[in-house]
């Protein structure tokens, strides 16, 4: 009778054994479960963006990481383009055909006021179309083709026969310019370029001399 007693005995300490450490085993399991769920905001920023591949999405601010994809608003236009003329060549000059429109003689001891009058021409010719043919066309007046009536007046030595003649001078240019705009830096940049003819004409006055004596 002893023996089963206390072999009984010892079946019921086991038992009572493995209860106690299911209990401690659940209660530790849970423990740790409401410490993992409140230490999840702990983790900094840095490691969940490295545990979901570095990617910040939404929380990125707009101007936040690395200085990328910003736009440089120093190139930014500021006013209107506008032209400039760059160059102008002359091509050819024509001097024109002198024609004779006056002669006196002082056969005089004392000086000669002699006055006359002639008609004076003016010619601006832009032989080409645009924007910088509109430019240039404004810079230089506008085109014209206007005679206009002048007197002056010559002084003529004694004993001096005087001729006075005109010639109207043709000269042909080749003017070149660009157009510019100019940007927030401060500096400029060419956005357009362009070139024609251009021709002038102007009457000249020639005087020509001799002594009688």
């Amino acid at each position: 009778m002893y023996v089963p007693l206390a072999a009984s005995r010892f079946v019921g300490r086991r038992v009572s054994l493995a209860s106690w450490l299911v209990v401690l085993f659940s209660f530790a399991f849970l423990f740790g479960t409401v410490q993992a769920h409140e230490g999840h905001d702990l983790v900094p920023l840095q490691e969940t963006s490295s545990l979901h591949g570095g990617g910040c999405g939404s929380a990125c601010s707009a101007g936040g990481g690395g200085g990328g994809g910003g736009r440089d608003h120093g190139t930014d236009p500021v006013g209107r383009p506008y032209w400039v003329t760059t160059s102008q060549t002359v091509r050819s000059v024509d001097p024109g055909v002198s024609v004779l429109i006056d002669h006196v003689t002082n056969r005089d001891g004392q000086p000669l006021e002699h006055r006359f009058s002639y008609q004076r021409t003016t010619v601006r010719n832009v032989g080409f179309s645009g924007g910088y043919a509109n430019y240039f066309r404004a810079s230089i007046g506008g085109e014209t083709r206007q005679t206009v009536t002048r007197t002056m007046t010559k002084r003529v030595d004694p004993w001096t026969a005087l001729k006075i003649y005109t010639r109207l001078e043709t000269t042909r240019y080749q003017v070149q310019g660009k157009q510019y705009q100019d940007l927030a830096n401060g500096s400029r940049r060419v956005v357009d370029r362009a070139s024609g003819p251009y021709t002038t004409s102007l009457t000249r006055l020639g005087y020509v001399t001799n002594r009688i004596r």
